[in-house]
C-alpha cells in the first residue's frame, strides 16, 4: 500500500489557532508532498512535476517509511502504545476517553445520525447511557440501536424529554473479530444509530442532534 509522508508534526502555529486543523499554508504545503509522491509513484503522466513546498516545511517532511520486518515492528509498537491508552469509560461531561469516538459526538455530547467509537475488548458487557434532549418532545419517543462490532446488540428507548439518563447492558459479541494480518482485534466497536434526529439549537448555532451521550464504558 503507497505510504506518503508529509510533516513529523504540526506545530501550534501552523494551525488554526483556537482550532488543532493545519492552516492554509501547512494544507499547502502536505498537498504538495502529496503531489509529488503521487508523481514518483507514476499515478499520473510522465513529465509532470510538482510545484516545491515552502522551505520552512519541506526541511521538515517526514522521512520515508520503514518497510518489512522493521515496518511491521513499528506498527505492533504503534498499536501497543494506542491500547495502553484506551480507556474504560468514555463520558463527555468529564472529558474522559474523548479520543476514542471516532465521529459522531458534538461538543454539546449530542448523538446526530450515528455515533462510532471504541472500548478495550475486556470483560463482557458494555453499558450505554444516554440522555433525552431537554425541551424537545419532537424527539421522542426515540429508539437508539445498538451494534458491537457491526453486530446487532440491541436497543434503547427514550420516552421522557425531562427524565433522568436511560442505560442498559450489552453483550460483547463473543468472537472478536480479526485484523488483516490475522490478529484478533483489542478493542470492540459501539456504533449508536438513532432512528431520527433534528437541528437543536444553542450557543449561537445549531448542531444536528437526537440524544446526549452520558456514558459508554465497560462493565466487570
Amino acid at each position: 500500500m503507497p505510504w506518503i509522508p508529509l510533516l513529523d508534526e504540526i506545530r501550534s502555529e501552523e494551525t488554526l489557532g483556537d482550532d488543532p486543523h493545519p492552516n492554509a499554508a501547512t494544507l499547502r504545503a502536505m498537498a504538495r508532498f502529496t503531489a509529488a509522491s503521487l508523481l514518483e509513484l507514476g499515478w499520473f503522466g510522465a513529465g509532470g512535476q510538482a510545484p516545491a513546498a515552502d522551505p520552512p516545511l519541506a526541511a521538515r517532511r517526514a522521512p520515508p517509511p520503514s518497510t518489512g520486518a522493521d515496518l511491521l515492528r513499528q506498527a505492533e509498537a504503534d498499536r501497543a502504545t494506542l491500547a495502553a491508552m484506551l480507556r474504560r469509560s468514555i463520558e463527555p461531561a468529564l472529558g474522559e476517553g474523548l479520543f476514542q469516538v471516532y465521529g459522531g459526538l458534538t461538543p454539546r455530547h449530542l448523538i446526530g445520525p450515528k455515533l462510532l467509537a471504541a472500548l478495550p475488548r475486556h470483560d463482557r458487557e458494555v453499558e450505554v447511557a444516554l440522555q433525552a434532549v431537554a425541551g424537545r418532545p419532537d424527539l421522542l419517543p426515540l429508539r437508539v440501536v445498538v451494534e458491537l462490532d457491526g453486530q446487532p446488540a440491541g436497543t434503547i428507548e427514550l420516552t421522557n424529554d425531562q427524565a433522568a439518563p436511560v442505560s442498559a447492558r450489552f453483550t460483547l459479541p463473543t468472537r472478536p473479530p480479526t485484523r488483516l494480518d490475522g490478529a484478533a482485534s483489542v478493542t470492540v466497536d459501539v456504533l449508536l444509530r438513532p432512528e431520527r434526529y433534528g437541528v437543536v439549537h444553542g450557543h449561537g448555532g445549531g448542531e444536528l442532534g437526537a440524544c446526549r451521550l452520558i456514558r459508554l464504558a465497560l462493565l466487570e
